[in-house]
């Protein structure tokens, strides 16, 4: 599959990456654009898809592992085959919120064990 076609095809869609779009959550009209994109590279639309999101996977990767923890560039770190065709997506991808399964403990809970 021509990989650098496929990043093009859907940048030239926005409903399939940015959910401001007002199309973003009408999936029969997304459904349609995948079929176009499909006919365009002679692939299966889940073939597509399926490319689609592990290069969309590996570009948040990529992006989250070039940034340390107090912000800064990480020098070392190997640019990502992709990330220049991927960099339009930048600005639709959020970081979700991590939830942890450990209870916050506060310090009232000393007096439980007195």
């Amino acid at each position: 599959m021509n990989t650098e076609m496929l990043i093009e095809l859907v940048r030239e869609r926005s409903s399939l990456y940015d959910m401001s779009d007002k199309k973003y959550s009408d999936h029969p009209y997304k459904e349609s654009l995948w079929k176009e994109i499909s006919s365009e590279i002679n692939q299966p639309v889940q073939t597509c898809k399926k490319m689609w999101t592990s290069l969309r996977d590996g570009y948040r990767r990529a992006a989250k592992k070039s940034i340390t923890v107090s912000g800064q560039k990480n020098k070392f770190v190997k640019k990502w085959k992709y990330a220049d065709e991927m960099e339009f997506l930048k600005p639709h991808i959020k970081e979700r919120d991590s939830i942890s399964n450990i209870d916050e403990v506060s310090d009232d809970d000393d007096d439980l064990f007195h």
